[in-house]
């Protein structure tokens, strides 16, 4: 789902409709804006970050995420008060904002981790679509390939493979130049592991890796509910 971090779990939510046989603007039209979009979310956890020839570092870190028909509003904060704000928009110029809420001075450590705060919203999947290639088969799912590309003149290039069944995204990589042309993603990402509570599915521990380096993030705190009633207060901090 767009910014895929929850999903709806319960049997009336669940898609009739199979994904293989779907066109692939269609099949990422529903990937990116899913019926049921009238939710919010919290996850809690922390990162693990291990680099050749240095020590082991660890942070928290907390994303906060409003679904509507229209955008998804997410905040990540890190390790306590690294904070960036990413607005989606959806439709056919959806068009991705991140805002930062500290000053030009403040010295970041999320870089650190080899994540860019897009990487955990997820809003790769709004790239512009360039071609479907073959399918494959991953954890158990059966999973369509797609090679999209940032928007901005001279961006970046994604490969992502999405469950046809779950229309739920499983692995990306990203590349400098179309992966045509080039064997090695400067990185990748992975939902390696996906949790049930209530009637939502979660993403429980997320892996990003690079060119002599790998972080984990793990959630251990997960919350969500239909944003009919009243938002949490702190789901997103000021």
């Amino acid at each position: 789902m767009s910014l895929p971090v929850i999903q709806r779990a319960s049997a009336e939510e669940k898609q009739v409709i199979s994904g293989e046989k779907l066109p692939p603007e269609d099949f990422l039209a529903i990937v990116r804006n899913p019926p049921g979009r009238r939710s919010w979310a919290s996850l809690e956890g922390n990162v693990t970050h291990r680099r050749e020839g240095a020590r082991t570092i660890k942070a928290p870190l907390r994303l906060g995420l409003l679904f509507t028909p229209e955008q998804t509003i997410a905040q990540l904060d890190f390790n306590n008060g690294e904070i960036y704000n990413i607005g989606q928009m959806l439709g056919k110029n959806a068009k991705t904002v991140l805002t930062k809420k500290f000053p030009d001075t403040f010295k970041t450590q999320l870089p650190l981790y080899g994540i860019e705060p897009q990487d955990l919203a997820m809003s790769f999947l709004y790239w512009d679509f360039l071609r479907e290639e073959k399918g494959e088969w991953v954890k158990g799912q059966t999973c369509r390939k797609f090679i999209l590309k940032e928007k901005e003149k001279n961006g970046k290039y994604l490969l992502v493979l999405i469950s046809s069944r779950y229309f739920f995204p499983v692995k990306a990589a990203f590349y400098t130049s179309d992966p045509a042309k080039t064997q090695s993603p400067y990185k990748t990402l992975e939902i390696t592991s996906f949790v049930q509570k209530d009637k939502f599915w979660y993403p429980g521990k997320l892996r990003l890796e690079g060119k002599n380096w790998k972080s984990m993030v793990s959630f251990s705190k997960l919350d969500a509910d239909e944003n009919n009633k009243r938002l949490p207060t702190d789901l997103f901090r000021k």
